[in-house]
């Protein structure tokens, strides 16, 4: 799958990834707190996630590993996963609020619409788009399936993620499924 800015590949929020590699031992020298006789201080730095690692890990929990138990962990505990293009009575129509409920929708989603086929990595994009806002991103995906019977066919969706304290406390997935899949759910 690639996964860029749309302004070349590789790169995230418009720089290419790891253009900065060379100032980080500079960063770390001047960011080093001064040491006076054998006193240690303790840090509680914690590093977040990108934008690009925190979106592949919810591809892999989601769309690869289908797991609705590592889905569920990547949100805070009142996160919000809402799905506004589904019909009623589609496991995703109502807003999932909290990890259980996400944790048992998006398990009943999977349980229902079994794989669409198998993605086609080559014909597939994203786009991952930053914000003004460090904790709001949007990644735009464009998913070739390639079917069992042959047929090729293509799956738009655009998901904006709220991050809070480095997981998941909005997703707004926007997305309708393959109409093969959706005529097939509606004849059960």
């Amino acid at each position: 799958m690639l996964v860029g800015s749309g302004r070349g590949m590789g790169s995230v929020g418009g720089s290419p990834v790891g253009a900065a590699a060379g100032s980080w031992r500079q960063f770390f020298v001047s960011a080093r707190p001064e040491r006076r006789h054998s006193q240690r201080r303790q840090l509680n730095w914690r590093v977040d996630l990108t934008h690009k690692q925190l979106f592949e890990q919810y591809v892999y929990a989601g769309a690869i590993t289908r797991n609705p138990d590592a889905i569920a962990a990547m949100f805070t505990e009142d996160g919000v996963l809402d799905a506004p293009l589904v019909p009623e009575g589609h496991p995703l129509y109502r807003r999932l609020v909290g990890r259980e409920a996400i944790r048992s929708g998006t398990a009943a989603y999977h349980q229902q619409f079994p794989a669409q086929g198998t993605a086609n990595v080559d014909l597939s994009s994203v786009v991952l788009h930053d914000t003004a806002d460090p904790d709001v991103f949007i990644a735009e995906i464009d998913v070739a399936f390639d079917e069992v019977n042959g047929r090729r066919t293509m799956m738009s969706i655009v998901q904006i993620f709220r991050l809070r304290d480095g997981r998941i406390a909005m997703l707004r997935d926007y997305f309708a499924e393959l109409p093969a899949v959706a005529s097939d759910a509606n004849a059960t």
